[in-house]
């Protein structure tokens, strides 16, 4: 039932990203419930497609975020056959990491909770502004390390340089 009052909680928040299980659970969730009203009275279920229907556009435009589309694409729903490519779209797998239109929301969801430990004891908070301590200034090991190699020499791209353009001249003709 979260995954239905997810998309209503963010009602008409039309910039970010869903992910594939946030958008197509809520319209599993949708399609029963618009269902049985249409089955019990024609009013209510009226009443109800009109309450989702600003939710299922924001869910959807942000589905379509998630696959670094704009929401001008939703266009292709007036199109007969072109509803076709808006369910391809609306299956695909989102841009992994960052895109266009803000984070991944599956990265939110699978940062584990707490704080992150990574060593075997707790650190000494160190103030931003003192510089670190001698025992942890990494030295270079060897000649291959990218620290202490020379960066690659510049080379110059070449320059092409093109001819100025000439107008060819009109053949002499003689005067009639």
């Amino acid at each position: 039932m979260e995954w239905y009052l997810g998309p209503l909680k963010k009602y008409a928040e039309f910039s970010g990203r869903a992910s594939r299980k946030e958008y197509w659970l809520f319209a599993l969730w949708n399609l029963p419930i618009a269902f049985v009203l249409a089955l019990i009275a024609l009013p209510l279920y009226m009443l109800y497609y009109l309450g989702v229907l600003l939710p299922s556009l924001a869910v959807t435009v942000r589905r379509l975020h998630d696959t670094n589309r704009s929401a001008w694409w939703l266009l292709l729903s007036i199109v007969p056959l072109a509803n076709i490519a808006l369910l391809v779209f609306f299956c695909l797998k989102g841009t992994d990491g960052d895109n266009d239109y803000g984070s991944d929301p599956l990265a939110l969801v699978a940062a584990p909770p707490g704080p992150v430990v990574t060593g075997p004891g707790p650190t000494p908070a160190i103030p931003p502004s003192a510089p670190p301590p001698a025992s942890e200034i990494r030295q270079p090991t060897s000649s291959s390390d990218a620290l202490s190699a020379p960066p690659p020499p510049y080379k110059e791209r070449p320059t092409i340089k093109m001819k100025p353009e000439s107008t060819p001249e009109a053949p002499n003709q003689p005067d009639s």
